[in-house]
């Protein structure tokens, strides 16, 4: 049995302890997850309320931490829903200080726009002072944020500096605060996964497509009337040439697409980001046990790069689903980002929107 613990949104107070029956957890490269517990009985008499919701199992490790969703409530238990933390940063903005990516780092960053709207925005009303951002590390980003004439998605771009570039999130309470260290996790050893070992069910789905050709319209402004065209190619080591005569161009298929980037050095993140994505575009989806004396689950997290071996070779990879519930020995892990089921083509299509 697991204790909950759902803390106040507003002030981080303990609003209440419970034990839960059980619990489901589900966490996504989108911070769509779906999650879970079940009680005895309702946390608050009113439905709706939202809190900062820890689980602890017997061992007292951080399982979750999300915001309640909404309950559903009989005679006999309470089944309280939760979104995932970064839910929390839901929320379109207005973009500034845009220049401390290239300046100082995309961390720090991101450390400003959520100590600017989330911490001491001038509507004291909108802050959660309980929020202690920390900057681990340091990386120069020179991409320029996507945004709708000054206004985007904070949530987005945390799950997609994830994504791009190895940044991570992690939330821990201290005390009265609640911690977030943002840091670059992408030089962490890659996971090595064969699905020969401890995983009892593998399903594999392969996009027939691959971007290999990207024609690029690149303006330094949106109002430059004399963009350039530049051509860039996938080379059969997964790298990214300029030589149309290349022996080693892999075959696949043409995009054409305008950036706008003031530098080169944008540009270039840009046409990466392109052909990155195109590596993800598979789906293996497999269970894994938890206990596993091979692989140390303790270590799967969302973004996390992997290497994995299937009986139809070995795909670079990286972990974009993991759910798993307290009275399964097994989680189910999906690497790559190719949607398949009906409600991962849904999101992908309002993402790009």
């Amino acid at each position: 049995m697991s204790k909950v613990y759902f803390l106040d949104k507003e002030n981080l107070k303990v609003k209440n302890i419970l034990d839960s029956t059980s619990y489901s957890i589900e966490k996504t490269s989108e911070s769509a997850g779906k999650s879970s517990v079940e009680l005895h009985k309702k946390p608050f008499d009113n439905d709706n309320e939202e809190c900062i919701v820890f689980i602890r199992d017997k061992k007292e490790e951080l399982f979750v931490l999300g915001t309640i969703d909404k309950t559903n409530t009989n005679a006999e238990s309470c089944k309280v829903s939760l979104k995932e933390i970064n839910t929390i940063f839901d929320r379109k903005i207005i973009l500034s200080n845009e220049n401390i990516k290239a300046d100082t780092g995309i961390e720090d960053f991101i450390a400003n726009q959520i100590t600017s709207n989330f911490i001491l925005n001038p509507d004291a009303s909108l802050n959660y002072s309980y929020l202690e951002v920390n900057v681990l590390t340091h990386t120069v980003v020179h991409a320029a944020v996507e945004n709708d004439k000054g206004i985007y998605n904070l949530m987005t771009y945390i799950d997609n500096a994830r994504e791009n570039y190895g940044i991570f999130l992690d939330f821990k309470c201290v005390k009265d605060k609640l911690v977030i260290d943002i840091s670059n996790k992408s030089k962490e050893k890659e996971l090595s996964i064969n699905t020969s070992y401890d995983i009892v069910s593998c399903e594999e789905v392969y996009s027939t497509t691959v971007l290999a050709t990207l024609q690029v319209l690149w303006a330094k402004s949106e109002d430059d009337t004399n963009p350039t065209i530049k051509n860039y190619y996938l080379l059969n080591d997964r790298t990214i040439g300029t030589d149309m005569d290349d022996v080693n161009r892999a075959k696949g298929t043409i995009d054409t697409v305008r950036i706008v980037a003031e530098t080169e050095e944008a540009l270039w993140e840009e046409v990466q980001k392109s052909f990155t994505a195109n590596s993800y575009e598979h789906s293996i989806t497999a269970k894994i046990k938890i206990s596993s004396s091979i692989y140390d689950t303790t270590a799967f997290y969302i973004g996390k790069k992997c290497k994995v071996k299937t009986s139809k070779g070995i795909r670079e990879s990286m972990i974009t689903n993991i759910s798993y519930n307290d009275k399964s020995k097994y989680m189910t892990v999906k690497f790559g980002k190719m949607p398949i089921t009906f409600i991962e083509k849904l999101r992908k299509e309002r993402k790009e929107q």
